[in-house]
């Protein structure tokens, strides 16, 4: 039996692939970014440093001793929010190869976030309110699961 959803190829199927090395989940997560969904302006988060906007990516040149004609290196462009509004937004650059640290931002609602400062408490105390919350859920699912065995069931006859 074929279903017209794959018929007309509506769905994309993508089969799990084996990670075969320590390394290689790094590195597959590395490429999953689709740059071409990101649109600059677009809000992104980096998992040391928080909420930033996305600017590009930029080419930055190496400085290796004895090459000068190092081609560089790709980078994803983040704008985070200024320490001292005197000053301009910093920028964080991210090499490509650790793209696996920026992720798209999904939010609730059409709100814009606030963009993190570089180096700023507030991404810390977010992400141990989500630590916290996500401790909470376990012990709440861990007590559910504790009363149901505790409970007696009920036996259905066979059919």
């Amino acid at each position: 039996m074929v279903t017209d959803a794959e018929i007309f190829a509506r769905y994309k199927v993508q089969r799990p692939r084996r990670l075969k090395s320590r390394h290689a989940h790094a590195m597959k997560s590395a490429f999953d970014i689709n740059f071409t969904e990101l649109e600059e302006g677009d809000y992104v988060v980096h998992v040391q440093h928080g909420i930033g906007r996305y600017l590009g990516l930029k080419v930055m040149p190496l400085t290796v001793k004895g090459s000068e004609d190092s081609p560089g290196e790709e980078c994803i462009v983040i704008e985070y929010a200024p320490g001292d509004p005197m000053n301009p937004p910093p920028k964080l650059y991210v090499p490509v190869s650790e793209a696996h640290l920026v992720s798209k931002y999904i939010g609730t609602g059409k709100a814009a976030p606030q963009l993190n400062t570089l180096g700023g408490k507030r991404w810390e105390k977010t992400k141990e309110k989500a630590r916290q919350a996500v401790r909470d859920l376990a012990a709440e699912m861990l007590r559910i699961q504790a009363v149901r065995e505790a409970e007696q069931g009920h036996a259905f006859g066979p059919d």
